[in-house]
């Protein structure tokens, strides 16, 4: 692995910062602290809110320093530093009596009283999260992994914030919050009712990168069982190590379809389809699950996630430093994938693509296909050497090197910035809305809600949406319902 790749697009998250990050280009080198009360290791929210924060933590700052006690948390941190090894990470039974810590992620509520503390806990429906030693209520409430994978990316992102010393007039730091993913409401304390004993799930993964590692992460730890197809042409490269918090670098190369069906098999009937959405029928057949989770970075690919017209769309989003999750139905007049996600006018995808890497553009359409001979004696002489050294490689991983090429010329050097605890907060909300339709409750989504992970979700917004009279969820109703009508189920 090149060196430093792994932090890459961290980094790049960082640098958009500018002025408003003092440390933006120190603050891999920092040390942190991660931290949690013995007791409640015991809870399964604590648990997960750990596992989770082993997972992330070290993609932000790879000079961890993890504190505990029993075995099973031993064991857990052992397995998952050996397979991040890019760490300079330790694991100790006592804190080191030299605390030069640059941050310290406690994870329960009683913490140390140190200003450099954020504290994180999770309670049923409930995130809280509070910084310089506050304490948390200790409310006890069910089960859900999808409150804490949410706890320990806030927490991870006050981390963050602290180490790249991100001024407070662009993300303050959250003295006290407490954060209900059932309302996403601030002022909203009720932990909630207890998620269904065993969910039963019939559903396709649209994308295996950043949010679809944090959705991965939550649905093995749901009560569930079912189907679980997932949709993905892509495999991970070294820049992913960093931002998809499942993966090690002995997992570049590897199909992200593949992995993700193998990390569910024990759990889910899973399928992989090394694809487009768009061609997930040459594996799937007309057996279309009820349910498509978006994990997706391109408006083409949300578009062709919509035109499978399940029974709902859960699409997670982000940019570098925003969040955000929205439902899509096939019934009623919320607004769906096609309505919200609106491409630019401009140059088509495949011209653009054809562009950047020389392939005709015809062949940025057949994204599994081989890059061959015959592609470099018809590509314009400049591109022909960089398409040489890459003859053999399927088209979509050529397509999306050049493109990360271009990006860099463009910003000056470096991958497309992400962070995993922004890619982890959209899966968290992903994972509600996926409890919420199989048990039959209502969402306060209309579509979606958004915010700002440096300002949290106590400054987000929902964004209603009715669709639009020219959209085809409009336009082609009928034809969709009749379609919908003869479609096989699974």
């Amino acid at each position: 692995m090149a060196d430093g790749l792994e932090h890459s697009r961290i980094r790049a998250t960082a640098a958009t910062l500018g002025a408003s990050a003092e440390h933006a280009s120190q603050f891999l080198e920092k040390r942190v602290l991660l931290v949690a009360d013995e007791d409640y290791l015991d809870d399964p929210n604590g648990r997960d809110c750990f596992e989770a924060s082993v997972h992330m933590l070290p993609r932000v700052c790879p000079s961890v320093t993890i504190v505990v006690r029993d075995q099973p948390s031993v064991d857990l941190a052992i397995a998952t530093v050996s397979r991040m090894c890019f760490m300079r990470a330790e694991i100790r039974d006592v804190v080191p009596d030299d605390r030069s810590f640059d941050a310290v992620l406690h994870v329960g509520s009683t913490p140390p009283p140190d200003d450099v503390v954020t504290s994180i806990r999770a309670d049923g429906w409930i995130a809280r999260v509070a910084a310089g030693g506050r304490a948390l209520p200790r409310q006890p409430g069910p089960r859900n992994p999808a409150t804490s994978l949410a706890a320990a990316s806030l927490g991870v992102t006050e981390v963050f914030k602290r180490l790249a010393r991100v001024r407070a007039d662009r993300g303050p730091a959250i003295d006290r919050m407490d954060w209900n993913l059932y309302s996403y409401r601030c002022d909203d304390l009720d932990v909630g009712r207890a998620l269904p004993r065993m969910l039963e799930l019939d559903l396709l993964l649209a994308g295996g990168g950043a949010i679809g590692n944090g959705i991965l992460y939550a649905l093995r730890r749901l009560e569930a069982r079912g189907r679980v197809l997932i949709a993905d042409p892509q495999a991970f490269g070294e820049e992913n190590v960093g931002t998809c918090i499942l993966i090690g670098p002995d997992d570049v190369g590897v199909s992200k379809a593949k992995f993700a069906a193998e990390f569910l098999r024990a759990h889910y009937a899973a399928t992989p389809h090394v694809g487009r959405v768009a061609t997930a029928n040459e594996t799937f057949g007309q057996a279309f699950p009820k349910v498509v989770l978006g994990a997706l970075d391109r408006i083409d690919a949300r578009h062709e996630a919509q035109d499978l017209w399940p029974d709902i769309v859960i699409d997670g989003a982000i940019s570098p430093l925003m969040c955000q999750a929205s439902v899509h139905p096939v019934d009623g007049d919320v607004a769906c994938a096609r309505c919200l996600f609106v491409s630019p006018p401009g140059e088509t995808a495949e011209v653009v693509a054809a562009r950047a890497t020389g392939l005709a553009p015809t062949r940025a359409t057949e994204p599994e296909s081989l890059v061959t001979l015959d592609d470099i004696r018809t590509a314009p002489e400049s591109r022909q050497a960089w398409l040489r050294e890459r003859v053999g490689k399927p088209v979509c991983s050529v397509v999306s090197e050049a493109m990360m090429s271009t990006i860099s010329e463009s910003e000056g050097g470096g991958f497309a910035p992400s962070a995993p605890f922004v890619a982890c907060l959209s899966a968290a909300m992903v994972i509600s809305e996926l409890v919420k339709v199989t048990a039959g409750w209502a969402t306060p989504l209309e579509p979606r809600f958004q915010f700002d992970v440096l300002r949290g979700p106590q400054m987000g917004d929902f964004f209603p949406q009715v669709r639009r009279a020219s959209c085809a969820c409009t336009a082609r109703a009928q034809n969709i319902a009749r379609w919908r009508a003869t479609r096989g189920g699974p």
